[in-house]
């Protein structure tokens, strides 16, 4: 099906690393952005680098391939939402920010916005860039049937996933349940290195609700927490 294929085809770039396909190849290392406590209560945004095997903490918002980056989107969610970008540590200086003179920020560094208000609405500007958290208590097993199974083909894969890790994709559910139920992986295994694009491609999975998901050593079906949620990937 469709999703395996979006699987394989993303670990496959990973792993050769073609020649003319450069957006997809695989960052060493990510840049998230993260909230920390300010002045006055005032919360503030700070670009924090994911390491090679790390996944992103439950306070993380957005994956980005440099700082720069990231606080480049934090500029356009601040200038969109009125957001005040000396409040948010992208400015120095002291009295209102420049922003504000252009009617562009609402007034926190005037004195016109308390830290809960201004607090909030950082929130809601990010909340479609938070990272979500593993909604799993350990590995699962994603069945996906064929609509149209030809001669020879399996009418279903099982893929194995992990913490957003994409482990492997199997014809047979025993061969699944033994690769979900391996120990870790070693620290050379690439697998285990969190992979943005892997991240979209499964989210976006679990939020259309496409695959049914397994628990490794149970049965029965899991419940999908993230069927039908808003998607912003």
């Amino acid at each position: 099906g469709e999703f395996g294929a979006l699987l394989r085809e993303n670990a496959a770039i990973k792993r050769e690393i073609p020649l003319y396909n450069r957006r997809q190849r695989r960052r060493r290392h990510l840049w998230t952005l993260a909230l920390v406590a300010g002045r006055q209560g005032f919360l503030q945004v700070k670009p924090r680098q994911l390491m090679e095997r790390q996944a992103p903490a439950d306070d993380s918002y957005g994956l980005y391939h440099s700082a720069s980056h990231g606080e480049d989107t934090l500029r356009q969610l601040a200038r969109d939402s009125g957001l005040c970008l000396r409040v948010l540590g992208l400015e120095h200086g002291r009295g209102p920010c420049f922003a504000y003179q252009l009617r562009r920020c609402l007034g926190a560094c005037a004195g016109r916005e308390c830290a809960t208000e201004h607090n909030s609405r950082l929130r809601d500007a990010l909340l479609d860039q938070r990272i979500l958290a593993w909604p799993f208590p350990s590995a699962v097993l994603m069945r996906e049937s064929a609509a149209h199974s030809q001669p020879g083909q399996p009418k279903e894969d099982w893929h194995v996933v992990d913490q957003w890790r994409y482990i492997g994709s199997f014809a047979r559910r025993q061969r699944a349940t033994a690769a979900a139920l391996a120990p870790p992986a070693t620290a050379a295994d690439d697998s285990m290195i969190f992979d943005r694009d892997a991240y979209i491609i499964l989210l976006r999975a679990l939020r259309s609700g496409r695959v049914d998901i397994h628990g490794a050593d149970a049965l029965t079906p899991l419940e999908n927490p993230l069927r039908g949620a808003r998607s912003a990937a």
